[in-house]
């Protein structure tokens, strides 16, 4: 006898009922009851939601904020346009449209592949996050690399997936996020550059220079990222053996020695230079910008022949500015979003992955890929590129100071002391410029920010002073020439720099702060007046500001333009009261002789020394006892050393030619259960020339450096060996490391 209710003939037998958890809907069923149109709608609105969010706006937010990159490649309002549109619709449709050829497939497939989707927006999200994360808290100095955050983003992508599948509430949230795809346009498009870029408004005309009424040639040179103070000497007077050029210049000059910067930033001082105003914030560095700016008065003046090497900013009047006609829209399209996808990677990917930025083009950071001169020009616009060719710059600028059949007007603004820092004081290099670009030890957005490791510091430092030589050697070289064309006495010669550059452990190289303002703000100025034959010293407080009203005061300039500045001529002027620097929150104001001031020397000299460049060199040499020592005459183990790999790839010898010297060392220990730190020794020819160790900073501590001395080396093959540097027993004992190439 059967219990239960009973079935009548015909009646279908009911399928079991499937487990199901108590308050836990079925999200299967409801979706397969749901209208398949419905389902594709919500599909599309969630694509186009997290797109917008994980990588529209990344993308967005950095090219909103860099507006000379499309003003530099003269990309038009069309391109950008059409690139929104790639952006924010193209891509969540293409996935969609993947998404519904699975549906027909299978319903699940659809669903399985809208979630993978989904999976990986939400990661790339999670991932952007992470990258704030570490930087705000500095996770990398508590040991926490980059790279394992992105396998945290992937795993807490795939519980958001886990949650989202589960509960209706999230889905929906995701897809009320679809709301992103007008907000981060519209964001984008508000923008102050943006706004610039996209709707540009008549900028107002310049003034037309109708005459110079002493119409005297001009030479003036822009040093870059070079801090007055760096030539001094501990008396605070400037340091003629060790920088016999500025020392030169100064004999015949007015020197200021209270001169400083209005501004941190190249694209910001150079103007400021060429202006005589403190420039706005949002301002790019452009003609267009500032049309009343020294070339164009000059030029306007049809009084001068003018020579410009303006390798950064874009001021140069259009008439003597030539530009290779511009791509197609195809072509801009392209490259934009090649440039696009490279930024993209750069900003979601953890800083391990350094090469991304190393490929993006140039023109991104403001700079050109190709340069634009012609080597025998010597009238015009010559445009190098920003980093390279300096020393085939320089010369090239010293051959176009020939006389003229009108007054000339030659300037140049060169990337020195300013890295990449690969020259000696002889002019001869150390190494690759792209290799021995950002050094060991520093951090960041461009590598800006120094880490906790003094020597790691220190070491860059002295490489910079060490091309602060080279620009020297080379201001030598330039009033050798105008001497010799008899165009020195003649001539009103500036010499200035942008700004300094700060090298403290924990700082930025750049922004001022507190801890920085006597590395980043004072810059050197002098000027030399047509037939001055005796040099001066002014502590006058003066900025860079004042450079054109003092030669606007000279050739007698007119109709006069308003500026910030003040000729440094009139006796008349009051004295300026106070400094002004433009920082990252707001200007910084200190008094002229802020009690910092000369906080740079004392620890310059403190590190470095004065007089001989010899003891630049050998200043940061971690065991100097040992230094000069003949192998032979120290115990060298049998027993191996560390394994390294070093980056310029030496394989027992190196040759030095008469303008290279491999000098300059770096690389990594390789054995990761190596105690640190490991110290080392570097022989060249069979003699200790330079010791150094591992650097202590958690996030390269198994890198290390060393700088040895020209001296050093001969013309020709030479012998390098590397010995890790160990006490057994209260002896030094060396042992050779293996050498391996990158």
């Amino acid at each position: 006898m059967e219990h239960g209710p009973s079935r009548s003939a015909g009646q279908p037998k009911q399928k079991p009922l499937e487990h199901t958890e108590v308050g836990q809907p079925d999200k299967t069923a409801q979706s397969e009851q749901t209208p398949a149109t419905t389902v594709a709608a919500i599909q599309l609105l969630q694509l186009f939601g997290l797109n917008a969010m994980a990588f529209a706006q990344p993308v967005l937010g950095r090219l909103g904020g860099n507006s000379p990159y499309l003003e530099l490649e003269r990309f038009g309002n069309t391109t950008l346009w059409i690139m929104l549109g790639i952006i924010l619709a193209a891509l969540p449709i293409l996935m969609f449209t993947v998404v519904q050829f699975a549906s027909m497939l299978n319903a699940r497939v659809g669903r399985a592949v809208h979630s993978m989707f989904v999976f990986v927006l939400t990661t790339l999200l999670f991932q952007l996050f992470m990258n704030w994360t570490s930087r705000y808290f500095a996770l990398k100095s508590l040991g926490i690399p980059d790279a394992a955050l992105l396998f945290v983003s992937a795993i807490l992508g795939g519980l958001f997936i886990v949650v989202y599948r589960r509960h209706d509430a999230v889905s929906l949230c995701v897809t009320f996020a679809s709301l992103s795809v007008l907000v981060v346009p519209f964001s984008f498009a508000t923008s102050s550059q943006m706004q610039t870029f996209l709707f540009p408004q008549p900028g107002p005309s310049h003034i037309v220079t109708t005459h110079c009424e002493n119409p005297v040639p001009i030479v003036m040179i822009v040093f870059d990222g070079l801090n007055g103070m760096a030539l001094l000497d501990e008396n605070l007077e400037l340091d003629a053996v060790r920088y016999p050029g500025f020392a030169r210049l100064a004999a015949f000059s007015t020197w200021y020695r209270n001169a400083s910067t209005v501004h941190y930033r190249t694209d910001n001082a150079v103007p400021a230079i060429l202006t005589g105003c403190i420039p706005p914030g949002d301002l790019m560095p452009t003609e267009k910008s500032y049309p009343d700016n020294l070339f164009r008065r000059i030029y306007d003046s049809e009084q001068y022949d003018l020579t410009v090497f303006e390798p950064f900013t874009h001021l140069c009047p259009a008439e003597i500015s030539p530009e290779p006609a511009p791509i197609s829209l195809v072509s801009q399209q392209l490259s934009l979003i090649r440039t696009l996808a490279l930024v993209y990677l750069d900003t979601t990917l953890p800083d391990e992955f350094s090469y991304v930025d190393a490929i993006t083009p140039l023109a991104w950071f403001g700079l050109r890929d190709k340069p634009l001169f012609d080597e025998t020009t010597t009238i015009g616009l010559t445009r190098y590129s920003w980093d390279a060719q300096r020393k085939e710059q320089l010369e090239h600028f010293r051959k176009c100071l020939v006389p003229s059949e009108k007054p000339t007007f030659r300037f140049l603004h060169v990337i020195l002391p300013h890295y990449p820092w690969s020259y000696l004081p002889s002019g001869k290099s150390y190494g690759d410029l792209r290799a021995v670009n950002i050094p060991v030890g520093a951090h960041g957005d461009r590598g800006e920010d120094w880490g906790p490791d003094e020597l790691a510091c220190d070491q860059a430092w002295q490489r910079y002073l060490l091309q602060l030589g080279f620009a020297d050697t080379y201001l030598g070289q330039i009033l050798d020439q105008l001497e010799s064309e008899k165009l020195l006495d003649e001539s009103l010669m500036i010499v200035v720099a942008d700004h300094g550059a700060a090298f403290k452990a924990n700082t930025n190289r750049r922004v001022p702060t507190a801890d920085t303002l006597e590395d980043v703000m004072p810059v050197p100025l002098f000027v030399k007046l047509p037939g001055q034959q005796s040099g001066s010293i002014s502590d006058r407080n003066v900025e860079t500001i004042d450079v054109v009203p003092t030669i606007s005061d000279v050739l007698q300039l007119s109709p006069e333009v308003a500026v910030d500045g003040s000729s440094l001529l009139d006796k008349q002027q009051p004295a300026r009261l106070r400094k002004h620097l433009v920082g990252v929150g707001g200007p910084v104001i200190v008094e002229p002789d802020f009690p910092k001031r000369f906080n740079y020397v004392r620890r310059a000299t403190e590190r470095f020394g004065s007089g001989n460049s010899d003891k630049l060199t050998a200043s940061l040499n971690v065991l100097p006892k040992l230094i000069g020592q003949k192998l032979s005459d120290l115990s060298v183990s049998n027993q191996p050393g560390v394994s390294l790999e070093v980056s310029t790839g030496i394989d027992g010898h190196v040759v030095a030619t008469d303008s290279f010297v491999p000098c300059y060392l770096d690389g990594v220990v390789l054995n990761n259960n190596t105690t640190l730190p490991v110290f080392l020794a570097i022989a060249v020819n069979g003699k200790i020339c330079a010791t150094t160790r591992t650097f202590l900073d958690p996030q390269v501590d198994h890198y290390w450096a060393a700088m040895s001395p020209e001296s050093a080396f001969q013309i020709g093959d030479n012998e390098i060996s590397i010995f890790e540097v160990q006490t057994v027993a209260k002896q030094t004992v060396l042992k050779k490391c293996h050498v391996s190439k990158p």
